[in-house]
């Protein structure tokens, strides 16, 4: 077989792999901004305030003006690189606590949940 066979043949194979990746990146950022969201309406065991059941030290933010979901996005950014973030400008404190306030982790346990997902889709890309 001529050697531009071969080199025709691996471009074809990096081709359909790049597409596939894409695909598992594609899926994963809308899977863990999907979790991410679901975690914020799951029942709080914090304190209540005027009515509101705010989130307790290591539970996911409670909903209270929707600031926060409605801030949440995902897109690719490369063609096997996605990215997932909240534009709230509050998202850190609450994701990784501050001086006065234990953290309220929503998008890392997000990522942990769906993490062994991302690793067999990619496993099982041929």
């Amino acid at each position: 077989m001529p050697v531009d066979q071969y080199e025709n043949n691996f471009t074809r194979i990096a081709d359909e792999l790049g597409r596939k990746a894409n695909l598992v990146v594609h899926k994963t950022v809308a899977r863990i901004h999907a979790e991410a969201d679901a975690s914020f309406a799951k029942v709080k065991h914090g304190a209540l305030y005027h009515g509101h059941r705010a989130s307790a030290p290591g539970e996911a933010p409670a909903i209270d003006t929707g600031n926060l979901l409605n801030s949440g996005y995902h897109k690719m950014t490369g063609p096997t690189e996605g990215e997932v973030g909240f534009g709230a400008e509050y998202a850190v404190y609450l994701e990784m606590g501050s001086v006065r306030m234990a953290p309220r982790p929503f998008l890392g346990p997000a990522v942990e949940r769906v993490w062994p997902e991302f690793v067999k889709a990619m496993e099982q890309i041929p």
